[in-house]
């Protein structure tokens, strides 16, 4: 088991952008909890590649000498730390098929390392700008995902609706080890994350587990590339260094393919 490493990864200190007009997607109902409840994250360009074996260990290396490990990862040994999400999909899978309606979000629930806490997620991209919405639960709080009536006060009313309007249900679970690095670049804050060691089962529970158990090891490893702009010349530095190529990579479609869930022999 891991040990447990009491956080919750930092936020990236960028603006959250309007939303775009015609913008399609799930999205969350009117109902809101509170402020204190629900966490806006800030939203960010994303640039994704898929590293070979001679990759890696060489953007390991660049990412610790030009940028410094988020708070975070800079508590574990080797700045790293472990990610558990359950991914939601439709009983046809509608999201993995990006269906008209459902090509722009992915609804999760999501633990770092050992924590108690769990995060109901709701990730959005357009155009190759990400934000995210949130809601910090404690665990014994998951069983009102699946309660007739819900408090109209509790934190996670939002998600607990989108699961409903869309009939969305446990699909699979993803588990890896995080890299974060960040820092700033032509004077605007980056983020870097290299994700290793991805793990993947099929989820019958909303319940994100806390361990790497034996699951299907994906072979693959994940850089992302956050900036609020331009892509920085820091980053094209890197990219031209390695002789990268953006990839459009996705854990979740991954896990799905690698599963066989619902998906065709």
């Amino acid at each position: 088991m891991e040990e447990a490493i009491h956080y919750a990864p930092a936020n990236f200190p960028l603006p959250l952008p309007r939303a775009r007009e015609g913008e399609q997607g799930l999205s969350p109902t009117p109902s809101r909890p509170s402020p204190s409840r629900l966490e806006t994250r800030d939203g960010a360009y994303e640039l994704k590649f898929l590293l070979d074996e001679a990759q890696v260990e060489g953007v390991l290396g660049w990412a610790r000498e030009y940028l410094q490990a988020d708070p975070y990862a800079a508590r574990s040994a080797d700045e790293t730390y472990g990610v558990h999400s359950v991914y939601l999909d439709t009983d046809d899978l509608a999201v993995y098929r990006r269906r008209p309606g459902f090509q722009r979000s992915k609804f999760r629930l999501r633990r770092y390392g050992c924590e108690e806490t769990i995060y109901l997620e709701e990730k959005r991209k357009s155009r190759g700008w990400v934000s995210k919405v949130r809601t910090q639960i404690t665990e014994v709080e998951l069983v009102l995902l699946q309660e007739a009536v819900v408090p109209a006060e509790w934190g996670g009313v939002w998600f607990r609706q989108a699961l409903d309007e869309h009939r969305l249900t446990p699909c699979c679970q993803v588990s890896y080890r995080r890299l974060a690095r960040e820092g700033l670049a032509d004077g605007e804050p980056v983020r870097l994350t290299v994700d290793r060691d991805i793990y993947c089962a099929s989820a019958t529970d909303l319940r994100p587990g806390r361990t790497f158990e034996p699951r299907v090891r994906l072979p693959v490893t994940l850089l992302e590339l956050k900036f609020r702009n331009g892509l920085p010349r820091l980053f094209k530095g890197l990219i031209r260094t390695f002789g990268l190529a953006p990839a459009a990579a996705s854990k979740y479609r991954h896990a799905a393919e690698a599963c066989r869930i619902g998906l065709p022999e």
